[in-house]
């Protein structure tokens, strides 16, 4: 994840037995950000995985990207034999096209 500070912020998934409280890469990345440097407007997105092609945020992860997301922000899904220099695919996609319809408050919208 990438904010407006142009600072990088890194996730991983972390499992659990439970698979409720298993966090995705992507909401741990987020809420690093924001918790760590209050970073709420984010520019972009990369999300790599050992999928060919490459597999996009879970249902979940993409509602709270919503909530620090523009509909124009860029999301990168790039497989790990792109990200080794390996060929592979990477895909560049807009978060509108991901979650075209995000549940989000108006009052709870970033400017």
């Amino acid at each position: 994840v990438s904010g407006g500070s142009l600072a990088v912020y890194s996730g991983c998934n972390v499992e659990n037995s439970s698979y409720g409280a298993t966090i995705c890469a992507e909401r741990n990345a987020a809420l690093h950000a924001v918790a760590s440097e209050g970073e709420v407007g984010f520019e972009m997105l990369v999300v790599v995985s050992d999928d060919s092609p490459p597999a996009p945020p879970c249902a979940l992860c993409l509602q709270v990207l919503a909530e620090f997301c523009r509909p124009e922000t860029e999301v990168h899904l790039v497989d790990t034999s792109y990200a080794e220099g390996k060929g592979g695919a990477h895909i560049t996609l807009r978060f509108s096209e991901l979650l075209p319809h995000p549940f989000i408050f108006p009052s709870m919208r970033q400017s």
